[in-house]
């Protein structure tokens, strides 16, 4: 049995963010950190980068980022387990449910920011999973975004238009928009 850390990664690139050049204060980097901390507690623990996000003009995806950043932080890169074609929130919890199924691998805890977590919660609402909450300064757009679709996400759902809303989600990180 595989046991994993996972973080719900947010969009580390600089733009609309407070401070930039502090990451250590960004929510992004505060999710890594407590990941890395996690995975010293668990030192076989694997880390899936569940992104393949890029922003329009960027040289690099967020996953390569957040490798960079995990493995400056301690996490042994043979851990890293790279996920393709991930591009938002349900994805990520798709992947995870589908790393959930496989072998009867065991999800130690779910790290994730508070804004985007009862979104997360929601999509994983038939399962049983820790979650570690982290504190950190978000991207603006991303706050003003968790916070609407914290609310509205479930209603949509629930109405039968989750899919319809992450096939929307989907088309604009394919063009490199958050």
């Amino acid at each position: 049995m595989t046991r994993y850390v996972v973080p719900i990664n947010k969009v580390p690139y600089p733009q609309r963010r407070l401070f930039p050049k502090k990451r250590e204060w960004q929510n992004w980097y505060r999710i890594d950190e407590r990941v890395a901390l996690w995975s010293k507690r668990y030192p076989d623990a694997k880390v899936p980068i569940l992104t393949s996000f890029k922003l329009a003009g960027e040289i690099e995806p967020e996953s390569a980022i957040h490798a960079r950043t995990l493995a400056e932080l301690g996490v042994r890169p043979e851990l890293l387990r790279f996920e393709d074609n991930i591009l938002d929130t349900i994805d990520q919890v798709d992947r995870l449910r589908k790393i959930v199924a496989e072998d009867g691998s065991e999800i130690l805890v779910v790290v994730c920011d508070p804004l985007q977590f009862l979104r997360v919660r929601w999509l994983c609402r038939d399962l049983k999973f820790k979650y570690e909450i982290v504190w950190g300064l978000p991207n603006m757009q991303e706050l003003v975004t968790d916070l609407l679709l914290a609310i509205i996400f479930p209603i949509v759902d629930t109405l039968g238009y989750g899919k319809k809303f992450s096939d929307w989600s989907r088309s604009r990180r394919l063009k490199g928009k958050v």
